[in-house]
Parts: structure tokens; C-alpha cells; sequence
């Protein structure tokens, strides 16, 4: 074995620790969820989360996000909440969107686009506010989007088995006393 050999593996072996230690996050999430007063939505049948690629694309192992959508149990149905891990840029972002009309949570595909958080692509289509911590990202036009998106995000590093609760769920509950 060469040493691009070896170098390509130990790349590989990363990616691979990576992407078993999201899937436990994403386990311990979903396990939390109910325990918490919140329901973990699901894409389609098969679908826990939403990445970049599709599970059928060639390219789908260098996923660099995922997205876990999530419901309070309580609430109105006119929003969905969403815990974003960036592989990227290792950080985790926790968000709630707000939508204008009643959300059918059984046919959840219908908005599922909408749910990644305006940092980057449609950053120029909301106006930004800091408040108490949270960005209120509010949609400037007319669009089928949510229409706003109260949002915090920290570093991966900084979740652990012990605080996972509290730092997804806990920032959740922060977020439902937020008005749009």
C-alpha cells in the first residue's frame, strides 16, 4: 500500500467515525423527542432526515448536512422545528419556522425545501434581527417559504450525551415562547 494509499483510507475511516457518531445524535434525538413534549417528523416513509445529496446519488457519502424536523406536540400547526448539523462547518444549528397558513405534518414532503436555514442560498430574501439571542430572519416578499425563522446556532463540539436535551430541546422550547 502506498502512502496516498494510506492517506486516502485514514480519510476515509474519518468520514466514516463521522457519519456513525451523527447517526448516534440523530438516534439519541429522535429517543428524546417524545420525552420532551415534541414529535420527529419524518420525510416519506424512509426518510429520518433531510440531506444535501440523496441517499441514491453517487456523491450522497459526502453529505455535509442533515436536517432533523420536528413538531411540538402542543402547539398550533403553523410551525416546524428543526435542528440543522453542519459537517462543513462543524456546528449545529436549532431553528423554528413559521409558516402563514396550517402545516398538514402526514404530508410533510409538501414544504420539506423550505427547511434549510437562510445562511447561505436566500440569505437576500429575509431581513435579519438579533433578539435576545436568537436571529429573527423574516421573509421580505410574498413567498410559499415560512414566512419567519427564529434560529441559534453553537458549535458541534459543544453537544455531548449528557446536555443533548437541553441543548436541542431545551433551545426549542426557548423558541416556542418567541412570537413571529
Amino acid at each position: 500500500m502506498t502512502d496516498m494509499d494510506k492517506t486516502i483510507k485514514q480519510a476515509f475511516d474519518i468520514a466514516v467515525e463521522t457519519h456513525e457518531n451523527i447517526a448516534k445524535l440523530i438516534k439519541r434525538c429522535k429517543s428524546l423527542c417524545r420525552e420532551s413534549g415534541y414529535e420527529h417528523l419524518k420525510k416519506g416513509r424512509e426518510r429520518d432526515f433531510i440531506t444535501w445529496f440523496d441517499t441514491l446519488e453517487p456523491r450522497s457519502w459526502s453529505t455535509r448536512w442533515f436536517i432533523l424536523p420536528f413538531r411540538r406536540k402542543d402547539s398550533e400547526k403553523k410551525a416546524v422545528y428543526v435542528m440543522e448539523i453542519n459537517l462543513y462547518f462543524p456546528r449545529v444549528t436549532v431553528g423554528k419556522f413559521v409558516y402563514e397558513y396550517t402545516l398538514d405534518y402526514s404530508n410533510i414532503d409538501r414544504d420539506i425545501d423550505s427547511y434549510s436555514l437562510p445562511v447561505d442560498e436566500y440569505r437576500d430574501e429575509y431581513l435579519y434581527e438579533e433578539i435576545n439571542g436568537f436571529t429573527k430572519a423574516t421573509l421580505r416578499a410574498n413567498k410559499s417559504w415560512a414566512n419567519c425563522i427564529w434560529f441559534t446556532e453553537f458549535p458541534l463540539s459543544e453537544i455531548n450525551a449528557g446536555n443533548v436535551q437541553e441543548k436541542i430541546f431545551g433551545t426549542f422550547d426557548k423558541l416556542a415562547e418567541l412570537k413571529s
